[in-house]
């Protein structure tokens, strides 16, 4: 997981994304605390569930749906907070 996180790191480094930030670097989306922060949760998927396989991968898709809700979650609140509510 880290080497392929890193790989891909590697691959983009010095491109911008779609919206004109890099993906990785200081400023970027995939940091090393970020490769490091995913590469325990999926490890621990896995160490968690050694003899049952379907519950492996159960853990392992449900720690990347974890994460990827919780950026969305990030994003849509971060773009509702100028938003002034009147009741």
């Amino acid at each position: 997981m880290r080497t392929a996180l890193e790989t891909l790191k590697k691959e983009y480094k010095g491109k911008k994304l779609g919206d004109n930030k890099p993906i990785g670097g200081r400023n970027g989306r995939l940091t090393d605390d970020k490769i490091h922060q995913l590469t325990v949760y999926y490890g621990s998927a896995i160490r968690s569930h050694v003899n049952d396989l379907e519950s492996m991968k159960v853990a392992c898709w449900g720690m990347l749906l974890f994460i990827l809700i919780s950026l969305i979650n990030i994003l849509c609140f971060s773009c509702l907070l100028p938003l002034q509510f009147y009741t």
